[in-house]
């Protein structure tokens, strides 16, 4: 097997002298790849202008998977599917990334594909990144690896930063540096952009459908590992891609910000996917790690401390009893849900004051612990 250095794209010097090589590789082993954009309430011209760059590119055929819960997002993306000639599947309601996902694997071998690409819609890439993933995984399979999925590099425009592959170190994630033509034997990939085997997909499952949304991708390409297959990064194909709702500045870091309703997903599943049985120790503690700093960071440095507190708590209840899925069931929470200060919501008053008010915390006198006042966290935390 080549090792991760001495794989290299056909166009690279190192890669031309393995030509030959790809040609017999694609003459033995043709890739159709059926694209499959998720949708949830998205901005038309966006998506249309991901539509039209997928349009003239090496795919089978392309999918919209929309999740959107209101009539304006469910418009947007029917005209665009009208108006491309798109195959649509329209979820009667928010089933997730996971799941709009695995609707997509499941179209894509119904069709007969070799390879699905999953998008976000709120990715852009070309033609040339789609021909570079496809290549990769082609040099890489003439190599003899066990290829689950190959992703390119991701570009955030809001930065103007190119993000790094990653590797897990004892226990925070190596940057890994790639150089032209390389591809990078990693630990993950994000999974827009990402072009996913369907041998691969047969014998590692589907997503999680339990996880919803965060972390699907890091726990399938780990799950993947697992059995054997590797998954690797693409530096020289290129995505744009724009993480979280908007970015800020802590202590010099650019940090994506999501709806604080997110934290509530990050933290229960990194403890989900810590309980899962193929997972070494190492990960566990990375999944540790990585929760604290998340619970300090979006606790004290970002904005709505206490509702993002208040999510976080009711997150690590839920993941430490095993419950995943969409937070409030099937139907979600609704707008009244997802607006409540959720720290006041999810604590007994005898514990809090109005924390939603951070001018009123400790005007209602000593804390008062009891068992009735115990079995009411744990009611409330449900």
């Amino acid at each position: 097997m080549m090792s991760p250095a001495d794989a290299t794209l056909p166009d690279s010097p190192a890669g031309r002298l393995r030509e030959e090589v790809r040609v017999v590789a694609n003459a033995d082993t043709p890739v159709r790849a059926l694209a499959a954009v998720v949708c949830f309430e998205p901005d038309r011209q966006h998506l249309t202008e991901l539509a039209e760059r997928l349009r003239d590119c090496p795919l089978e055929s392309l999918l919209l998977v929309d999740n959107s819960e209101t009539e304006a997002g469910r418009a947007s993306v029917r005209a665009v599917a009208q108006a491309y000639e798109l195959r649509l599947v329209a979820s009667p309601r928010n089933v997730g990334v996971a799941e709009a996902q695995n609707i997509a694997l499941r179209v894509a071998r119904e069709a007969g594909c070799t390879h699905a690409l999953l998008l976000d819609q709120d990715s852009l890439l070309d033609r040339a990144a789609i021909a570079r993933l496809i290549d990769a995984y082609q040099v890489l399979l003439a190599g003899g690896e066990r290829v689950a999925a190959v992703g390119p590099a991701l570009f955030d425009p809001r930065c103007e930063t190119t993000l790094p592959f990653v590797r897990l170190g004892r226990l925070r994630m190596r940057k890994l540096a790639s150089s032209p033509g390389q591809l990078i034997d990693c630990d993950l990939l994000i999974s827009s952009g990402c072009l996913l085997s369907m041998d691969a997909v047969d014998e590692v499952g589907e997503m999680d459908r339990t996880f919803f949304i965060d972390y699907v991708d890091f726990e399938w390409c780990t799950r993947a590992k697992s059995l054997g297959y590797k998954v690797f990064g693409v530096g020289d194909a290129l995505m744009t891609h724009t993480i979280g709702d908007k970015t800020i500045k802590v202590m010099g870091r650019v940090i994506a910000l999501h709806n604080p309703i997110r934290n509530y997903y990050a933290i229960r599943n990194a403890i989900l996917f810590a309980r899962k049985p193929y997972l070494s120790w190492r990960w566990r503690a990375h999944l540790a790690y990585r929760a604290a700093g998340q619970f300090v960071l979006f606790t004290f440095l970002c904005p709505q401390p206490w509702r993002r507190m208040g999510w976080m708590l009711r997150g690590a209840w839920h993941g430490l009893t095993g419950r995943g899925g969409r937070l409030g069931g099937d139907a979600g929470l609704g707008e009244a849900g997802r607006s409540r200060p959720a720290l006041a919501s999810a604590l007994p008053r005898t514990l809090t004051a109005d924390l939603s008010d951070p001018s009123q915390a400790g005007v209602r006198g000593p804390m008062r612990a009891s068992e009735p006042v115990a079995s009411s966290m744990r009611a409330r935390l449900r």
